[in-house]
């Protein structure tokens, strides 16, 4: 299994990948996928990595990231992942 930083490479700056997630996932869909999720998962990389060994998060920075990934108050990047379809 791949990490949270690795995942974001891999879909964001694997040209040959990032290629045929955009032929093969529907739109508009696969421009999400390719474009926005990677650097979500970044931010949830940098976030999640030092509060998994040891390092405590301010709670307003989890409270934060919390309502952009559910959806309080916007469209969570939960929902908008959700809607990504193969073509």
């Amino acid at each position: 299994p791949y990490g949270l930083g690795e995942l974001a490479i891999i879909i964001g700056e694997k040209e040959g990948i990032n290629r045929c997630l955009k032929a093969n996932l529907a739109k508009p869909g696969a421009e999400w996928f390719t474009a926005s999720l990677p650097a979500i998962l970044k931010q949830l990389a940098v976030v999640r990595n030092p509060a998994a060994h040891s390092t405590s998060l301010d709670r307003e920075s989890v409270h934060t990231q919390r309502n952009q990934f559910l959806g309080v108050g916007c469209e969570g990047e939960l929902v908008r992942l959700a809607k990504v379809k193969v073509a």
